[in-house]
């Protein structure tokens, strides 16, 4: 028998015995691919002698089918189809191509990765060089493997080396174009952006950074409700990432979804263990009108950081709001401590000791604080108005007074040290309106004004002043009118001219009144203090429209 028929056979028996006993692939674990199919084509491979061509067609026959079956995202097209298209295309070698040459190839072959080269002979083993293109990012690299006679070997080779090598490929490809629809995100092309982005994710679903920016880029298209389905699958595959939650956070606040919004928000700060981030939820939460969740989210900031001010603030306000003065005083302490200057604090730290029944201990501690700081208007003015709330509230007249007395001399004190205080005069102004001593309350009131005119409550004292005046003179009047009656001849003239400048003196008091009262109402802005503003104002219009 000849060398060539002996040769023929044996290449006859090889290829049956491909095509009888194939390998068998375990593709039951292999995930199913949800992206954008990468179609790949292998060129005819270039033989060196005739073991390489066998090889050649053992691979084509029958390997690179069962390797690429473990890679779902690959679609290997029909190497027949490729040869032939190859051909067809008027190209016999490949050992020429240049980058154009490859990129028209593919289009000739409607694939996306190109991969060409040549097997040679390497002792027992057989080098397959090869070169791999990109279509999509124009990328050109080189990668070498073995392979030998053993069909597990060679399946091994493909599947372990060869395919990993294309993932590799692939994976630069993606990270590439993933830079390119970056670039046209932040130079606001955001319509190249967004088929970039959508390109990456096809070739790699699993690239999360890919879905955050296609998110920011469905933001700043106002396209909402897209922006969050990619946020959202961002955040799912990596939790920690806390651009794509602040990312997340301003979708929320854009689209008003103020519930989505705080539990991310606790979720940051839980994470973060940050003041200031459970102050943010704690506001959010009073502003959904659960002041439960607000204190228990300002409680967390507080064990964070106890000196925290702003939650200090916050959580004392909170509760003096909320009628727990017992629950508000150690924090309003804390607060007061920290700001002693602060009228707003410092009032409501008062008036928790009044409402707890607590006074006499407030006392004490502003006096002690006056001790200690002889020059801290602040408690100053904080005792005097403990002194008036005692001096109100208690039926002894003389008791009343000796308190009032306390309270001026407090004032006075803090005056010599804050003299241009306009709260000091205001607090004088309202004392001596409530011992009827109406010319120091009007001085005093002129004093507030001259130091702040945008305080509303002098002018309601120099009201009350002007009201109390207007009603002696209308008194008056009345009382001159009953004394007309009965008179005659000169007593009776002068009685009258005595009547009309009382009630003249009357109407301009009144006047003045209003007038004070519409000064104060233009200033105010807490609703209480208007409505009581306009009850004055319908009061004193009655005394007008009775005398005119």
């Amino acid at each position: 028998m000849s060398t060539r028929i002996i040769i023929a056979v044996a290449i006859a028996l090889l290829l049956f015995s491909c095509s009888t006993n194939k390998l068998q692939i375990n593709t039951d674990d292999v995930a199913e691919f949800k992206g954008t199919i990468t179609k790949v084509a292998i060129l005819p491979l270039k033989a060196n002698d005739s073991q390489c061509r066998n090889v050649i067609k053992i691979m084509s026959v029958r390997d690179f089918d069962l390797a690429f079956q473990t890679h779902p995202q690959y679609r290997l097209q029909d190497m027949s189809d490729t040869a032939r298209l190859f051909k067809e295309a008027g190209y016999n070698e490949f050992d020429e191509l240049e980058k154009e040459d490859m990129q028209k190839l593919t289009k000739v072959l409607d694939t996306d990765v190109l991969i060409f080269g040549n097997v040679t002979t390497r002792g027992s083993s057989f080098s397959i060089s090869t070169r791999f293109y990109s279509s999509r990012s124009d990328e050109l690299k080189q990668f070498s493997f073995s392979v030998t006679n053993d069909k597990n070997q060679r399946l091994n080779a493909l599947v372990q080396e060869f395919l990993p090598e294309i993932d590799r490929f692939v994976s630069i490809e993606v990270d590439k174009l993933h830079n390119i629809a970056i670039q046209n995100y932040l130079t606001e092309k955001y319509t190249e952006a967004e088929a970039g982005f959508k390109t990456v994710i096809g070739l790699d679903p699993q690239k999360h950074n890919a879905y955050y920016y296609l998110g920011m880029v469905y933001g700043k298209q106002e396209k909402y409700e897209l922006a969050e389905q990619n946020l959202d699958m961002a955040i799912r595959m990596d939790a920690e990432n806390q651009d794509y939650q602040r990312a997340m956070l301003n979708i929320y606040e854009q689209t008003d979804q103020p519930d989505k919004l705080v539990v991310l928000m606790e979720n940051l700060a839980l994470k973060n263990e940050d003041e200031e981030l459970w102050l943010i939820v704690a506001n959010l939460h009073d502003d959904a009108g659960n002041k439960v969740k607000a204190k228990e989210a300002l409680n967390k900031s507080l064990e964070i950081n106890p000196d925290y001010v702003q939650s200090v603030i916050r959580l004392s306000f909170l509760l003096y709001e909320d009628g727990e003065y017992a629950e508000a005083i150690p924090i309003l302490e804390r607060a007061a401590e920290i700001f002693p200057d602060n009228e707003l604090v410092t009032d409501r730290l008062a008036a928790s000791y009044f409402k707890a029944n607590r006074i006499n201990e407030a006392i004490a501690r502003y006096e002690n604080i006056v001790k200690n700081d002889p020059n801290n208007a602040q408690a100053y003015l904080t005792v005097a108005g403990l002194y008036r709330t005692q001096a109100q509230e208690t039926k002894d007249a003389k008791a009343a007074g000796d308190l009032n007395n306390k309270a001026i001399k407090a004032l006075n004190d803090a005056k010599k040290i804050d003299g241009d205080n306009a709260l000091i005069y205001l607090n004088l102004a309202a004392i001596y309106l409530s011992q009827k001593k109406y010319g120091d309350a009007e001085t005093n009131a002129n004093a507030a004004i001259s130091r702040n005119s945008q305080l509303y409550q002098p002018y309601i004292i120099l009201s009350s002043v002007a009201q109390v005046k207007g009603t002696e003179q209308y008194n008056r009047m009345a009382d001159l009118e009953k004394q007309l009656d009965k008179a005659v001849g000169k007593k009776a003239n002068q009685l009258k001219k005595d009547r009309d400048t009382a009630k003249s003196s009357a109407l301009n008091f009144l006047r003045n009144a209003k007038s004070q009262l519409e000064s104060a109402r233009s200033r105010a802005t807490d609703n209480s203090a208007l409505a009581d503003i306009n009850s004055r104002i319908n009061s004193v219009n009655g005394m007008i429209n009775q005398i005119q």
